[in-house]
């Protein structure tokens, strides 16, 4: 039987291996990375709809995820390590939890290469009401029908991925070696070791990954949700082809079309 290491080994071998093929492929080409294969197929498909011949200057690559994405995109490999980046290449992620200001500074960050959905995802492009009331009324109706108690469930995972993300951060600034002390803190008394730690860690992360459920009770009138869940993405002509791409879709799951 094969030992976890090698079973490791043979995982990252062949993670190196997608990867330096990906990058041989998009030689010479537009490089444009994407969350997982879902987001590949539909893009490839909404491109394939726009010209017949662009898998000859652009490749399309599925990263494994958004950070993935964000790593891949970074002009050097922020660990060291010999990542394969994409320094010219292009990527559209899900806006997820972020803010219009956190979306603006990853942008920023990647020289305006990255691109983030209006909504949480690419599929929020399909909850157009105006576009189902148009071709699919049954599931308009239905979308109307569940809309309320989705957008409240909504909120509530809004908070709580915010202080996941948060806390994942905070693990991040406070990495783990096997109890070692951390560097450039001084641990004379437990005053000095707080005031290190807040060094470390910024206000803002400190109070997103607070599970104070009053907290996020506040968070929850305070931002009820219409803003934050944004159904509709203003993506003018790309937001038209993907749409055309979902009828054939919803046609197969028993909605009838009014065209």
């Amino acid at each position: 039987m094969a030992s976890l290491k090698s079973i490791q080994t043979t995982s990252q071998t062949i993670i190196e291996g997608y990867w330096t093929e990906e990058r041989a492929i998009s030689r010479h080409k537009v490089a444009v990375l994407v969350e997982g294969d879902d987001d590949k197929e539909l893009l490839e498909a909404v491109l394939s709809s726009r010209m017949k011949t662009w898998a000859t200057s652009v490749h399309v690559i599925a990263a494994g995820g958004r950070n993935k994405v964000l790593k891949r995109l970074q002009k050097l490999s922020a660990d060291g390590d010999g990542t394969i980046q994409f320094p010219d290449g292009y990527g559209l992620v899900d806006r997820d939890t972020w803010s219009d200001a956190e979306v603006a500074a990853q942008r920023k960050a990647l020289d305006e290469r990255l691109y983030v959905t209006a909504g949480w995802c690419m599929e929020s492009i399909f909850l157009d009401p105006v576009w189902l009331n148009a071709q699919f009324p049954d599931a308009a109706k239905q979308l109307a029908a569940e809309r309320e108690r989705w957008v409240r469930a909504g909120a509530l995972w809004w908070v709580l991925q915010r202080t996941r993300d948060a806390q994942q951060v905070w693990q991040e600034k406070l990495p783990w070696n096997y109890g070692k002390p951390l560097e450039r803190v001084d641990y004379s008394s437990g005053a000095a070791v707080g005031a290190a730690l807040k060094q470390r860690i910024p206000d803002a992360v400190r109070r997103d990954a607070s599970f104070d459920l009053e907290a996020i009770s506040q968070s929850l009138r305070r931002d009820p949700g219409a803003d934050r869940i944004r159904a509709v993405a203003a993506w003018g002509s790309w937001k038209s082809r993907i749409q055309k791409l979902a009828s054939a879709d919803l046609a197969a799951r028993g909605y009838t079309s009014a065209g």
